[in-house]
């Protein structure tokens, strides 16, 4: 159980009787409130409180190199430099600074005082379903985020959809995941996170997620 009651707050548009947007839902764990909000925009682009404390999280390759989707996005937006820190992390074996499941931080370079949190997700090609291996490492994947942003003092962290672009781990298997996880980790840890935000592009991923995270707090 959450140390404090759970409250769920529904911030909705409704249009033709569709729901176009669930935006807010507040966890009271063990450190207090945690607003965890999805969104659509541009992660490249966001606009926090207090820049100095924040996160985007890059859905990265293990290289840490750049690529596709956000992962190109996010290298053409910080510019250079983001690239050249990169290639000092140290290199766990060859062609990987971040295994699969982990996470790596850098700074924001172009993008301001807000720090990157790089992680490589799960890559199922080309069987498109995933094994309790592959849950496994992308479960690791939000819990070391968060991890990484206690260990630096981070207060509000955006994270994308991890693993289900080009991977292909089917969205609502990675939304299930992505899900517990993160209700987990604020029932059982003390956290100075107070803000956990979701950046989509398209609005049927922000409602498949923003439901799910409701049936796992229903659940708790």
């Amino acid at each position: 159980m959450f140390s404090k009651k759970i409250t769920v707050l529904f911030f909705s548009v409704l249009l033709g009787g569709n729901l176009l947007a669930i935006t807010n839902i507040v966890l009271d764990g063990k450190s207090g409130s945690v607003n965890v909000s999805f969104e659509i925009g541009d992660i490249t682009k966001l606009v926090f409180q207090d820049p100095k404390h924040a996160a985007i999280v890059n859905a990265a390759k293990p290289s840490l190199l750049g690529g596709g989707g956000v992962d190109g996005a996010i290298h053409k937006a910080a510019g250079p430099g983001l690239l050249a820190e990169c290639q000092k992390i140290k290199q766990v074996s060859l062609g990987v600074r971040c295994p699969t499941g982990e996470a790596r931080i850098t700074g924001g370079h172009n993008l301001g005082s807000v720090k990157i949190i790089h992680t490589a997700g799960p890559d199922i090609r080309p069987k498109l379903v995933p094994n309790d291996d592959e849950k496994k490492l992308l479960g690791n994947c939000y819990r070391n985020v968060l991890d990484v942003a206690e260990q630096n003092k981070i207060t509000q962290v955006a994270f994308v959809s991890i693993s289900t672009g080009i991977f292909g781990y089917p969205l609502k298997e990675a939304v299930s995941v992505a899900a517990q996880v993160i209700c987990d980790y604020f029932k059982d840890n003390e956290s100075l996170l107070k803000t956990v935000r979701f950046i989509f592009l398209d609005q049927d991923t922000l409602d498949v997620y923003a439901q799910a995270f409701s049936r796992v707090i229903k659940s708790i």
